[in-house]
């Protein structure tokens, strides 16, 4: 497998096209909430990587850009100059959202992210954090943001207990 020092923005896409698009990961919890079901739509990609810090618009039309190779680290660094390494990791490590959601933990969120809960796991050391919210008219929650960091923020907060998981 690709690990986040030698992916490729295409490798990125391409895994969360083929490991996540179209599925729902369903978290049955012991909590009044369960089951948490978490769907992925393509045009969410962008914003997870944080494409629009870049003047990329987010959708569907991106997600094809990226699919196909035709947006680099080469071609967002020079978009973004002087703040492109804040980025680069969180970018670089997406690469593992499917373990975060095979394997993470999942906690209620309260802070300044537009956040509900955070589903959480180690790779490579470090912690990688997916944020994700209830949508209003459905019973699904969509991932609104994707953070990696050295430390785990939620190893003290209270978890919910995760019963089973799927991929649907």
């Amino acid at each position: 497998m690709t690990n986040a020092e030698n992916c490729t923005i295409q490798d990125i896409a391409i895994n969360y096209k083929n490991k996540l698009v179209g599925k729902v990961a369903c978290f049955e919890v012991k909590d009044p909430r369960t089951p948490i079901l978490i769907k992925f739509p393509e045009g969410g990609l962008a914003h997870l990587l944080g494409l629009h810090y870049f003047n990329l618009k987010r959708g569907e039309k991106l997600f094809d850009y990226l699919i196909n190779g035709e947006i680099t680290w080469e071609e967002l660094e020079r978009r973004n100059k002087g703040n492109f390494e804040q980025f680069e990791l969180r970018m670089r490590y997406m690469i593992y959202l499917p373990e975060v959601i095979e394997h993470g933990k999942i906690v209620n969120f309260k802070g300044n992210m537009k956040a509900e809960l955070m589903v959480y796991h180690p790779v490579e050391k470090r912690y990688l954090f997916l944020g994700i919210i209830k949508e209003k008219t459905t019973e699904y929650y969509t991932p609104t943001t994707f953070i990696e960091n050295k430390r785990n923020k939620y190893g003290k907060a209270k978890h919910l207990v995760v019963t089973s998981r799927s991929l649907i």
